[in-house]
């Protein structure tokens, strides 16, 4: 049995594959922030809510990636809640389907269209967008974290900051190397504008909460600074996307042993070709039809 973990007298957080969150919005009513995988994720909060009484009225998404929505589906047929999710992403949840798509650039092959790619169908009854929103006797403040999906939101209440995948810990960066992003100069971006933020609490959904984000945001700073150095080292010589993707995984010794993966690293090492495109730092040519990428002379 997962347990709530409280942060204060009506903020808790459920600690599993990631961290979610659970904020009281009335007497023996809660708005929960993203739901984690699928319908397993679900039950476990529905579990974990009962053991306080509590009633599930609302679900805060903060973007579209399957493991943070997978389980509205169940929770909404369970508990007929609303849910409130950033435009662009709600399109997403509601045709999950696109993700597989837009990660493949094509129709996705089966491998790509497995619950981690592709969720169950959400329901989105408001759009979440800044400045803010009020549930019930509870207002949150919405702050956009850019970067690591299209249009990723946090949400903040009471002093406590769910910054969903802005930053990631030490330990998901040695394992993963190339942790997702679409646009690298958007999540710099994000990651400066939660040190920002006046919270008491900050509890990211892939690292430890901590009353002081600013080492983990240098960290997560300094890690993609230093991808994207290994990149323009690489290119000195021009080269392709696959041979620089290689030299990169080989670097840190990272095995690709599925389409996932590899389209998830593809994508990935694209966003930071584009970012480095878009400082001047390199530029690209096309040789004997290979788009070659190299730095700036």
């Amino acid at each position: 049995m997962t347990d709530l973990i409280q942060v204060n007298e009506e903020i808790y957080y459920i600690a599993h594959d990631a961290n979610y969150g659970v904020v009281l919005t009335g007497d023996d009513t809660c708005a929960v922030i993203d739901t984690g995988m699928d319908d397993d994720s679900a039950q476990l909060i529905l579990a974990a809510l009962d053991v306080k009484g509590l009633k599930l009225g609302a679900i805060i998404n903060t973007h579209s990636h399957a493991d943070h929505y997978g389980g509205n589906n169940y929770l909404v047929k369970e508990t007929g809640c609303k849910v409130y999710a950033p435009a662009l992403e709600a399109a997403i949840m509601q045709n999950p389907s696109l993700e597989p798509f837009y990660i493949y650039g094509a129709d996705a092959p089966e491998e790509l269209k497995q619950p981690f790619m592709m969720a169950k169908v959400s329901p989105v009854d408001e759009l979440l967008k800044e400045p803010g929103l009020q549930i019930g006797n509870k207002k949150f403040a919405v702050i956009s974290l850019k970067g690591h999906s299209p249009n990723q939101m946090g949400v903040m209440t009471e002093g406590v900051f769910f910054c969903s995948d802005a930053l990631f810990s030490l330990k998901a960066w040695q394992r993963l190397i190339l942790i997702y992003t679409v646009n690298v100069g958007e999540m710099i971006k994000s990651i400066e504008r939660v040190k920002k933020v006046p919270a008491r609490t900050f509890i990211p959904s892939h690292a430890v909460p901590t009353a002081d984000i600013t080492d983990l945001a240098d960290l997560n700073i300094a890690r993609i600074q230093s991808l994207a150095d290994d990149i323009l080292h690489i290119v000195r010589e021009p080269a392709t996307v696959d041979t620089i993707l290689w030299e990169v995984n080989d670097k840190y010794h990272v095995e690709v042993t599925s389409l996932q993966q590899y389209y998830l690293c593809l994508n990935t090492l694209k966003a930071y070709l584009s970012y480095l495109l878009e400082e001047d730092l390199i530029n690209y040519k096309f040789d004997a039809n290979r788009l070659l990428w190299r730095t700036v002379e």
